[in-house]
């Protein structure tokens, strides 16, 4: 700070030093300051060639230029000193004692006016310079130069008036003492005048405008400097509207009015810097990060802290233009550290929260780390969005996670363990709830509530494999639960237990395997119980097996044909016994289990499946005589077994095919269900038993209708009559050629045309199945020829007693080949009209399970083709083609 007295002083040196006329400087030399006389030219030169420099250090230092340039000029003697050369103006040494050397002017004056205390040369003091300067001053005004000036302030100029010269009598009347005390007079007016006006000024508040032209007085006040000046950083509102904003503290010199402060009414500023001067302090304001301008502190109402509570929640920072602070935004010493933007999004959580005049404010960590204080106003604080209950099991595999007594982040949430503490621990979850920073899981261990742990610290109970499966077992322990899914997995409910089943044979139809074992899926009776475990189990086993050897019939509808003996881990069901009903098999192998004896079963050398042993009738001998006749064996495809064929314990010994067309002498039959076996000999010594259909190949015959259903009738003929009529001279070429015949009838008798017939024909163990029937058609008397059928599978027709067959397609080959080779030699023996080879879903032909036909021989309603089949010469050309196309089947 430059003193008061130091600014007058120099001022009015710089008033005198402008004035047109020869003027004496100090200048500094050794210990003496000596005076030298500089003409106005030089002067001028000097002012105007510093006036500029003078101009902007005194801004920046707050120095008066017109003092900068009185100070350079007295102590540089008006630039002729020869430290001038080093831009030394201020007479300044280093601490030997030598001028010092600048790199310009303007270091010069800054290192004279920051260093107040420097040395200069012959004083002690800058004191005992201003005291020279003064005394300088005095010299100057006393002097004889003054005698042709007068000093005035008329418009900021010097006024020159020339003095009228004094007669000789005047000057003689006045001595010199007196002259000089009138001078003396003289130079304390101007000084006290001039002290007066500028103290005036500052107490006005009037700003001046200073004139830096060296051509004219400046018009000076007391500039009161800036004491002090330090950073600051909080807050604050106008509360006092009478006071202006400046671009300085108001009283300094070029101090400009900026704003009213009722301009800024309601508006928080925050406070950058502070700085105090003779008339108090001052504050500067800023806006929005825009400066605003200086005001008197005490016009202010400052942040502060209303209330601070300790808090505990989680929330996520969702604004972008906040600040986050080192306290409350707006706090005396707050400092911004970061910007909400940056933390967009993330998860924090705050533990403290204070109110201040402008909010609320939160102290909020982020990953465990302090960030700072932000207005809660850019929070999304932490809530429950969603909460059920849920119930499954778990294992604690966090590595970090904590367990709270809320789910973490809900207000008022306390850490009370961490998964470390708890690893691989099972427990069980029986709530969850879901906020913005994910879901958490209510635990529970040996059914202890513990707390809440975000459920990405556990590894849930799930399912690693399901198999489907198939066996039976007892209910073995009485403390497991049966539940709606595996225990643990997600869900599951307890809905029994195990007691309540002890010792009940049930059915396991699947299995899950999770970490904590594996579950079986159960039923009672065909109804679906729940899931248990396996532990709690005593599966079906086989406790025995032997080999069988035997033939037996399906009798039951009501079992089941299995891969594996019913029960046993792994059995698949394959069918149902009511498919195969009446069909004969042969067991090869039996077990036991604690559910009863299963065999092992083929149809026609092909693996049926496992059935129990209740479901069969085994084959057994029903008669046995003697006999002895001759015979050919025709047929292949049957075996010469031990016993006769399926009696417990036969075996085979040969096949048919090896004795093809050899004669063999029957010396025994027996007779069983499935038909009659001749004990055989060839050459004499005895081979086996060999069933007697093996001499020729059966054909079943059916003559159509009959009984009470006649069938066609047209022109007094009924169909059944010729259907019959034709049937019985067929029978007797077949039986000529070799064959085997079965009759369906060779009477008029009645059968049922939709499952009995085939039946029957099922049942014979025939070969072969051929239906006689004649055609018509109402209404029509022209339609005639020959048309043959065989089954087509039609979805609205089902099988009555032939599902495992109605459809077989080695049957249906058969079926075609067997219809056009007697098709064709009908057509070709009798000339008749070719209607073609069909297909059709006729009763006998899909209920019988072998190979069959059914023949249109002609149509009754055309009078001439009726006349034709009537006769006894055209029945016996069509049984005799039919005969040749069955043999051509045969062949």
């Amino acid at each position: 700070m430059i003193k008061k007295s130091r600014w007058i002083s120099s001022l009015l040196v710089f008033q005198l030093l402008c004035a047109p006329v020869p003027n004496i400087l100090a200048v500094v030399t050794d210990n003496n300051i000596e005076t030298t006389s500089v003409v106005e030219e030089d002067r001028q030169v000097f002012i105007d060639s510093h006036i500029d420099i003078a101009n902007e250090v005194g801004l920046r230092l707050h120095v008066l230029p017109e003092l900068i340039i009185s100070e350079m000029a007295i102590l540089s003697d008006w630039g002729n000193h020869d430290f001038v050369l080093n831009n030394n103006y201020f007479a300044m040494v280093d601490e030997e004692g030598t001028y010092k050397e600048y790199p310009s002017i303007e270091d010069s004056i800054e290192d004279f006016y920051i260093n107040i205390n420097s040395n200069v040369i012959g004083v002690e003091s800058l004191d005992d310079v201003i005291e020279l300067i003064e005394d300088d001053a005095y010299k100057v005004l006393v002097s004889d130069v003054l005698t042709n000036y007068d000093l005035s302030y008329e418009n900021d100029e010097v006024v020159e008036e020339p003095k009228e010269e004094a007669s000789e009598s005047d000057n003689s009347e006045e001595s010199a003492t007196d002259i000089e005390n009138s001078e003396s007079e003289l130079i304390e007016d101007v000084i006290e005048e001039d002290i007066q006006e500028n103290i005036e000024v500052v107490e006005e508040k009037e700003e001046v405008v200073q004139e830096s032209s060296p051509k004219k007085l400046a018009r000076v006040f007391i500039a009161n400097d800036i004491l002090n000046e330090k950073n600051t950083s909080y807050a604050a509102r106008i509360r006092d509207y009478s006071f202006d904003i400046y671009t300085l503290p108001e009283e300094l010199i070029n101090a400009k009015k900026v704003a009213n402060a009722t301009s800024h009414k309601n508006s928080n500023f925050v406070i950058t810097k502070e700085a105090e001067t003779l008339n108090g302090k001052y504050s500067y304001l800023t806006l929005y990060g825009k400066d605003i301008g200086w005001i008197k502190t005490n016009a202010l109402e400052p942040e502060v802290t209303i209330s601070t509570k300790n808090v505990t929640y989680g929330a996520q920072i969702v604004a972008k233009n906040n600040t986050v602070d080192t306290l409350p935004y707006g706090l005396n010493g707050f400092k911004t550290l970061h910007r909400t933007s940056e933390f967009l999004g993330n998860n924090i959580v705050v533990t403290q929260e204070m109110v201040t005049r402008r909010g609320t404010f939160a102290y909020v960590y982020r990953y465990g780390k302090e960030l700072g204080w932000v207005d809660i106003n850019a929070l999304s604080k932490e809530v429950i969005n969603k909460r059920i209950k849920v119930n499954y099991a778990a294992k604690i595999v966090g590595v970090n996670n904590t367990i709270d007594t809320l789910p973490y982040g809900i207000e008022g949430f306390s850490t009370i363990g961490r998964s470390p503490d708890y690893k691989n621990v099972k427990v069980i979850v029986n709530e969850e709830a879901t906020t913005s920073r994910g879901t958490f899981a209510l635990i529970s261990i040996n059914g202890k509530e513990v707390g809440w742990i975000d459920k990405k610290g556990l590894e849930i109970e799930t399912v690693l494999k399901t198999t489907n499966v198939n066996y039976a077992a007892k209910i073995s322990t009485k403390n497991n639960t049966i539940d709606t899914l595996p225990y643990g997995v997600y869900n599951f409910k307890t809905i029994d237990r195990t007691s309540k089943y002890y010792n009940k044979n049930i059915v396991v139809s699947q299995e899950k395997e999770t970490s904590r074992g594996t579950f079986a899926l159960i039923s009672i009776s065909g109804k679906e119980i729940g899931w248990v475990d396996t532990n709690a189990l005593s599966p079906e086993v086989i406790t025995s097996t032997k080999g069988v050897h035997y033939a037996a019939r399906i009798v039951t509808k009501n079992n089941s044909i299995d891969t594996l003996p019913y029960g046993v881990r792994g059995f698949t069901k394959i069918a149902a016994s009511s498919q195969y009903y009446g069909t004969d098999i042969v067991a090869t192998e039996e077990v036991v289990t604690v559910r009863g004896t299963f065999a092992k079963v083929y149809r026609y050398g092909k693996l049926l499946g496992w059935i129990d042993t209740r479901a069969l009738n085994k084959e057994t001998v029903s008669s046995t005589k003697k006999t002895s006749y001759t015979t050919i064996i025709s047929k292949t495809g049957f075996t010469i077994d031990t016993l006769p064929y399926g009696i417990s314990g036969f075996k085979n010994v040969a096949k048919s095919a090896q004795y093809l067309k050899q004669k063999v002498t029957v010396v025994e039959e027996k007779t069983t269900r499935r038909g009659t076996f001749a004990l055989i000999k060839v050459n004499g010594k005895e081979l086996g038993w060999l069933d007697t259909k093996a001499f020729g190949y059966t054909v079943f015959i059916d003559p159509g209708h009959g009984g009470s259903d006649p069938g066609a009738t047209y022109y007094g003929v009924q169909e059944k009559k010729i259907n019959l009529q034709v049937s019985l001279k067929l029978q007797k070429l077949l039986q000529n050629m070799g064959y085997n015949v079965i009759m369906l009838r060779t009477t008029d008798t009645s059968f049922d045309f939709k499952t009995e017939r085939s039946k029957i024909a099922n049942a014979s163990g025939a070969d072969i199945f051929v239906s006689v029937h004649h055609n018509a058609m109402p209404n029509n008397s022209t339609a005639h020829g020959i048309e043959t059928y065989y089954y087509e599978y039609d979805p609205d027709y089902p099988s009555k007693i032939n599902g495992a067959f109605h459809n077989d397609p080695q049957r249906i080959l058969q079926s075609s080949k067997l219809a056009n080779s007697i098709h064709n030699s009908l057509i070709s023996s009798t000339k008749a009209y070719n209607r073609g080879v069909r297909r059709d879903t006729f009763a006998v032909l899909r209920e019988t399970a072998i190979p069959a036909v059914l023949l249109e021989l002609g149509y009754m309603s055309n009078r001439n083709e009726l006349n034709k089949l009537t006769t006894d010469s055209y029945q016996n050309t069509l049984a005799q083609a039919i005969a040749k196309g069955i043999d051509n089947y045969f062949k």
